[in-house]
């Protein structure tokens, strides 16, 4: 499906692949532990860790500036942007977050940050 996505779009698109139903990493584990001729919690253990800093639960696939357009390939689909933007407006906008951070500006910083479309809530 990478190959075939990347036959689809031009070099600034992005597409998101649907990879089929979720999956648990514990079912995950045990499967390749069971594959591997051992036993669950006698040859190896699981352990729960819990999430670490900057790990998620489940990922979100777009952002709310996003939706998704149909392809030519049905498990493939092209993130498409619903900010008013203009394309070349974001290169304008990272040099002014640049300079607002080499002032020490926090306040604005983070003002700009939040317009970004990358960073909206």
């Amino acid at each position: 499906m990478v190959l075939h996505a990347s036959a689809l779009g031009s070099a600034d698109e992005i597409f998101v692949l649907d990879m089929g139903e979720q999956i648990k990493i514990r079912d995950l584990a045990v499967e390749l532990i069971q594959l591997s001729g051992l036993e669950v919690n006698e040859d190896i253990e699981i352990i729960y860790t819990g999430l670490r800093p900057g790990e998620k639960i489940s990922e979100e696939l777009f952002s709310s500036s996003e939706h998704a357009k149909s392809t030519d390939h049905e498990k493939i689909r092209a993130v498409m942007n619903n900010s008013n933007n203009l394309p070349g407006s974001f290169d304008e906008d990272i040099e002014i977050l640049i300079n607002l951070a080499k002032k020490g500006d926090t306040d604005q910083a983070r003002k700009k940050l939040q317009q970004l479309t990358l960073f909206s809530p």
